[in-house]
């Protein structure tokens, strides 16, 4: 774990790499696991401070989830948001699922999480079975508004925890234990 001015970043160790973004998504490329990281690191650290109110801003965005519905990630201000990036055919992911359920109902209703599928040949439909089989219920999108280059991820699973002010308080790269991810979730409900 890194803490840089206030801001924590998680490495998993033994570190287990993350799967590469697919070479069609022309904006980003694909790295080493530890160029990952660090490629993700300026966007956490360049405005990151102690003070809650100088970590930097989310970027803003609106997807449609796979039932339809559109949203705007501002829609849920107020609220602590788990925005987790991922690819149904990541193997890290897959692993992650069973935790992100007993987080989403240990914490459901106090908190918004949302999955957004940055493999462009991933289908509504697909999410959606996908989301199912784990009896996951929480928002599914596709990631058609180049959601993950505002975010420079580079790889998934890439997770980023935001708190009801909007401001990234929490981003890791790779799989994120239960515990953990909890721990943020609590420590950014509370201010």
């Amino acid at each position: 774990m890194l803490v840089i001015a206030g801001v924590t970043i998680l490495f998993s160790f033994p570190f287990q790499p993350p799967q590469p973004l697919p070479a069609s998504i022309s904006t980003l490329t694909t790295r080493s696991s530890t160029s990952a990281i660090t490629t993700m690191l300026p966007l956490i650290a360049s405005s990151a401070t102690t003070s809650s109110t100088d970590r930097l801003m989310a970027p803003d965005f609106s997807l449609q989830d796979v039932n339809g519905r559109s949203f705007r990630l501002s829609d849920f201000r107020g609220k602590v948001v788990v925005l987790k990036f991922m690819s149904t055919n990541c193997p890290h992911y897959k692993t992650e699922m069973p935790q992100l359920t007993a987080v989403w109902k240990r914490f459901e209703g106090r908190i918004v999480m949302i999955s957004v599928s940055l493999n462009p040949h991933e289908t509504d439909k697909r999410l959606s079975e996908y989301a199912e089989s784990y009896s996951a219920p929480w928002i599914w999108a596709r990631d058609t508004a180049g959601v993950g280059a505002a975010y420079q991820v580079t790889g998934v699973p890439t997770i980023c925890i935001i708190d009801a002010n909007g401001r990234i308080v929490y981003a890791a790269l790779g799989e994120t234990p239960e515990t953990v991810l909890s721990q943020q979730i609590q420590m950014a409900m509370q201010g």
